[in-house]
């Protein structure tokens, strides 16, 4: 008899770590939209002023940060 398995054992069922596969996904999709439905909100009511204009500043250090100086 061999000390070591070159093969896994044949089975009909799923593996164990199947439903923990499936739960993690639902949860990345959830987080997902989550987070999209979230920035949405931000974007509209946060980086507005009083007077309901476009506060610019935070959209020049996005372009500064990821085109003019990217890290990568």
């Amino acid at each position: 008899m061999k000390k070591y398995k070159t093969a896994p054992v044949a089975s009909s069922a799923l593996s164990p770590g199947t439903p923990y596969i499936v739960v993690n996904e639902a949860a990345e999709r959830f987080s997902y939209y989550g987070m999209r439905a979230i920035l949405v909100v931000f974007m509209t009511q946060y980086l507005m002023d009083s007077q309901g204009q476009l506060d610019a500043l935070p959209l020049y250090g996005l372009l500064i940060g990821d085109y003019i100086r990217p890290n990568h």
